[in-house]
């Protein structure tokens, strides 16, 4: 927790908050060095900010603290300010709140070549690496985060790019509040059930022992976020969240009939808020790097880089708040067949009519930015990706809540009569969750399949699954009996996952029994899968003839579409065709929890 609130600062920091930085310096230096002086003052520092005491005339070390985001500058001026005042100097330890890592290290080889001076950068990941080493550096860090950090969290959830019809405080804590759930729940819960939880605690966001607030404040603060919907619907599951939260989350006051969040949800709140602003930091960078090589490419003046920027960031956030509202709407009316052919470029045109970009010859800002949310929501970038996906679950959670409070019926009217084709990377994984039985639990793959299963699907795989799931198991095999190094190529995905849970290799071929036998393997697996998880073997030589020509080749070159081919396939008109067929992949699954 500590280290994510100081990177936080240290993100945050300004250029007036330099003596802040050097306080924090010292704490950390000082914790390592006894003899460590301060020497900064009004009158001049001579181009250092503190130094180590050396019994010479002049210090040999000297230090330098400094929030300059143009780091190489700000170190080669002190090292000509060195020069006249402290010629002697042997070492500059510069301190700093950015992250530089190797990219000084043709600087430190130039100073030591042209200068005699040994450069020790101790940047952003250095400190965030030693703030929990000891009390004194955890404390110097949470008193900057005090005063940088806790303001910028005091609001009511960090979503500054949430579009205006969510920029009411009630609608952030609202989106604040279910990406917390959607992220920390296990997804056992009904999705009614963890959605009203959600509201419950963005309506007791402000709360405290000190600040309680009565049940009917509560009705209140989240009818307001469901508005049209029948009173004592919402109320009925107000008072069912509240009565489940009470045993943890949410303390009561039985006799006033007052609520508060506990203490311990307050600070998991503060950490997912935390959490949440630095994930938008790293995206942000992400998206600056996109518009430079586009700005690049175009020859078009790096000055306009910054709004290029945060138009993108806006529009990538209004084409997933848009694309969830729609969702929600015609997965309510039945209609989830016209999502195929939908396009965003409306929703762009309404953000580069608020926008401030400038009028350059050749240049199309609308297909630029059309181009740069498709960039961005097919990136495999993890800062991206993992941002984005908790952002555009949290706004299909309240886009399904606006639409109906029975968020459960909604979804498993969805997917009720579906039939799912799965692939191996879907079968593999759930024979790896046996892997984790011995301590009570399922895994993940297995809990969607039951409830998958629970909300109606008919599961099925095709014989060439089967076979390739056999095939993986005999890789597997020779794998584990090869000699230790000899084996070439990556480790078999089910022997990484059977040595991950702590197995020992002599045994993997006896644990491979449990799933098929020698003498007639492939049946085996087939019958192992139907009794354990209903998956039925099934061919789709019927759907792939009665399948649209682009569909059918789609079939012919990969037999079924894999999770990650399914996910890059989201916004194609494949999915019409699919749902036409009623045959679509476990990946629709892994997007929605049905229980």
């Amino acid at each position: 927790m500590i280290s994510n609130r100081l990177e936080l600062s240290l993100e945050r920091l300004k250029s007036s908050d330099w003596n802040r930085f050097e306080r924090l310096s010292s704490a950390f230096l000082a914790d390592e060095f006894d003899d460590i002086r301060t020497v900064a003052s009004a009158s001049g520092d001579g181009g250092r900010d503190a130094e180590l005491f050396s019994p010479s005339p002049e210090p040999t070390v000297v230090i330098q603290y400094s929030v300059s985001e143009d780091w190489r500058k700000k170190i080669n001026a002190t090292v000509r300010r060195l020069k006249e005042t402290i010629p002697g100097a042997l070492v500059l330890v510069y301190m700093s709140s950015w992250p530089i890592g190797a990219d000084a290290d043709s600087l430190k080889k130039n100073l030591r070549k042209n200068h005699g001076l040994s450069l020790d950068i101790r940047d952003r990941s250095w400190l965030l690496d030693r703030v929990s080493q000891s009390m004194a550096k955890q404390t110097a860090a949470e008193e900057l985060a005090r005063i940088i950090v806790d303001p910028y969290l005091s609001v009511a959830g960090v979503g500054p790019h949430v579009q205006a019809e969510l920029s009411t405080p009630e609608a952030i804590a609202a989106v604040t509040f279910l990406g917390l759930q959607w992220q920390d729940e296990t997804r056992d819960k009904g999705l009614t059930k963890l959605t009203f939880e959600a509201l419950v605690r963005a309506a007791l966001v402000d709360t405290s022992s000190e600040n309680l607030v009565s049940r009917n404040i509560v009705h209140e603060r989240v009818q307001q976020m469901l508005h049209g919907h029948p009173s004592q619907q919402v109320i009925t599951l107000v008072d069912s969240a509240l009565a489940r939260l009470a045993k943890r989350i949410v303390k009561h006051w039985q006799k006033e009939d007052e609520f508060c969040l506990s203490h311990d949800e307050i600070q998991r709140l503060n950490q997912f808020r935390t959490e949440s602003a630095l994930a938008e930091g790293h995206l942000l960078s992400a998206i600056k790097k996109i518009c430079t090589e586009y700005l690049q490419q175009r020859s078009i003046s790096q000055l306009h880089e910054p709004e290029v920027t945060r138009v993108l960031r806006l529009c990538a956030d209004a084409v997933l708040f848009e694309r969830s509202q729609a969702f929600a709407l015609a997965a309510q009316t039945g209609t989830i067949e016209t999502l195929a052919d939908a396009d965003f470029t409306s929703t762009i045109l309404s953000e580069v009519g608020r926008a401030a970009l400038p009028k350059i010859p050749g240049a199309d800002w609308v297909a630029v930015l059309r181009n740069g949310v498709r960039v961005m929501l097919m990136s495999e970038d993890p800062s991206i990706q993992s941002h984005l996906r908790s952002l555009a679950d949290s706004y299909t959670l309240l886009a399904f809540l606006r639409q109906t409070p029975d968020v459960q019926k909604a979804v498993e009217k969805m997917f009720s009569h579906g039939m799912l084709w799965l692939d191996a990377t879907v079968a593999l994984p759930l024979i790896a969750d046996t892997l984790v039985l011995d301590d009570g639990k399922k895994g993940r793959f297995s809990r969607m399949i039951d409830a998958a299963r629970e909300a109606g699907l008919k599961l099925y795989v095709t014989p060439g699954i089967v076979e390739e799931i056999e095939r993986h198991m005999n890789r597997a095999l020779v794998c584990s009996r090869t000699p230790n190094g000899q084996w070439e190529g990556s480790i078999p995905y089910l022997l990484e996952r059977y040595v991950g849970a702590g197995r020992s290799l002599a045994s993997f071929s006896q644990w491979l029994t449990n799933f098929r036998g020698e003498s007639r393997p492939l049946q085996d697996l087939e019958e192992y899968l139907r009794s354990e998880f209903d998956i039925v073997l099934r061919s789709l030589d019927s759907e792939h003839a009665s399948s649209p020509e682009e569909l059918a080749l789609h079939y012919k070159s990969f037999g079924t579409i894999g999770i990650s081919d399914a996910g890059r396939a989201m916004g194609h008109r494949w999915m019409r065709w699919l749902s036409q067929v009623s045959c679509v992949t476990i990946s629709s699954v892994m997007q929605v929890s049905f229980k």
